[in-house]
């Protein structure tokens, strides 16, 4: 899977969401947002139209976005695994959104988490984002979501952390960052392990990859693993990717808030 593919719905995201947008691009990406499950019907002359904007702006809005123009973006869409409303109605139909479900579920997934974590591991990990000077980690929505807390925690320590959700976009930000990285691709289910592929070899510093065991044994996986430094095994009851969409995204955050709690305690015993 192309990783421009995999990630149009979270860039359409940070583009509504930011405050830095210019205003045709922010009118364009709520526009595409609005009308995500049928991007691949909706022809150019619709979204000038629609958004008071010339095709020179569609093309200039998709340019950065990482795609040559509006068409790649729709082939994009169109390659996109990823169908939202249909996760949403399965885990609806299974009842995982009532409370008592998700209650259970996520309770049983933090004390399976707790109990599995390797502390040696985590020890070493703590000390990679305590003595690089810039980590960078690489995730895709929803557990960017849940990373973003971390993030500000380390800014609040002078440690800058960057959430990507590729290389080839950043590479002029990656570069300049220097070889004193500490980078870490979050990918529980091995999605953007594959999109990045063998690109991982290129970045400077230490390399480390959380994803579940499950999905180490795939051919798509196994041939890419042996570009990490360290493999941290997210040991989580994985039924399926509708399970992972709604539930998935609490272990990372539980993960990383004990990470967090490790740097915290080797700060405070270095002082």
């Amino acid at each position: 899977m192309e990783i421009k593919g995999f990630t149009l719905m979270q860039k359409l995201l940070s583009c509504a969401n930011s405050s830095f947008l210019d205003r045709s691009f922010y009118e364009i990406a709520y526009y595409l947002l609005l009308h995500y499950n049928e991007i691949e019907t909706i022809p150019l002359k619709a979204v000038m139209r629609d958004c008071f904007v010339s095709s020179s702006t569609v093309r200039r809005f998709c340019l950065s976005l990482g795609y040559e123009n509006y068409t790649d973006l729709r082939e994009a869409k169109a390659n996109n695994q990823e169908d939202q409303s249909k996760i949403a109605r399965w885990n609806q139909k299974k009842g995982r959104y009532e409370p008592r479900v998700l209650h259970e579920q996520i309770s049983e997934i933090t004390w399976q988490l707790g109990r599995s974590i390797n502390r040696t591991q985590l020890r070493q990990l703590a000390a990679n984002f305590s003595e690089a000077t810039f980590s960078i980690l690489f995730a895709i929505r929803p557990y960017t979501l849940y990373l973003e807390e971390f993030q500000c925690q380390m800014m609040s320590m002078g440690k800058p952390v960057y959430i990507l959700e590729e290389t080839d976009r950043y590479e002029t930000l990656i570069k300049r960052l220097g070889a004193d990285v500490n980078n870490m691709v979050v990918s529980p289910t091995g999605g953007i392990l594959s999109a990045i592929g063998t690109r991982v070899s290129m970045l400077p510093g230490k390399k480390t990859l959380m994803i579940c065991p499950e999905y180490t044994e795939s051919e798509d996986t196994s041939d890419l693993l042996s570009l990490y430094d360290t493999i941290v095994p997210l040991k989580i009851k994985t039924w399926d990717i509708e399970y992972m969409e709604l539930y998935g995204k609490y272990a990372v955050a539980c993960w990383f808030e004990i990470l967090l709690g490790e740097i915290l305690n080797q700060k405070s015993a270095m002082e």
